[in-house]
């Protein structure tokens, strides 16, 4: 149901007096405006069944109405932030599981430092007592993600690695945080290295 017809609903309900018997029609003859509104009536007859049920049942107040009606108001905006909240945090956890499975652009390293830094199917590369910084380049841009040494002594380390066409992020990650030097964790598509 769209904003508008919602507004037009519960004003209604609420200010029955400024609309004419036509515009209530036309506003009925809207199939969601009349569930909607049946929805609230029997909402609205359940809470007064319920709180006079030993006495005989008066005539509905209005104020029944308009409670029944920002209580409808309220349950749909809740379930609607509720429902946002949910999409938003199962992205989130989505990209960072695809951020840690993702394989390496491996033409993107072979343009930007040639065939030599770029592992195919056939042939790993393998880093031999290279410095850290280095290997986190061809990785970084390999990957597309971000590298952040906060652990400036770590840039010259030197390491040996196996790096294949088929690793994934993560496992290039655990391969380097084998080493006690060194301690990489991703988050938010940036490697940081402490």
């Amino acid at each position: 149901m769209n904003e508008d017809k919602m507004k037009r609903l519960l004003e209604m309900q609420e200010h029955p007096e400024r609309y004419s018997e036509e515009e209530i029609r036309q506003l009925m003859a809207d199939e969601e405006c009349r569930q909607l509104y049946e929805q609230m009536v029997k909402a609205t007859d359940s809470m007064f069944v319920e709180n006079h049920k030993s006495r005989a049942l008066p005539k509905r107040p209005t104020a029944l109405y308009k409670i029944a009606a920002v209580f409808i108001g309220l349950l749909m905006l809740s379930g609607i932030a509720y429902a946002a909240v949910r999409i938003v945090s199962n992205m989130e956890s989505k990209s960072k599981v695809e951020i840690a499975d993702r394989k390496p652009d491996v033409k993107k390293v072979r343009k930007s430092f040639g065939t030599e830094a770029a592992p195919t199917k056939q042939e790993p590369v393998k880093y031999n007592n290279v410095e850290l910084q280095q290997i986190m380049q061809y990785i970084a841009d390999g990957y597309g993600v971000k590298v952040e040494f906060k652990n400036e002594a770590a840039r010259t380390l030197r390491f040996y690695l196996q790096w294949e066409a088929d690793d994934t992020l993560q496992e290039i990650i655990d391969q380097i945080n084998h080493f006690e030097k060194v301690h990489l964790t991703l988050t938010d598509e940036t490697i940081t290295i402490e």
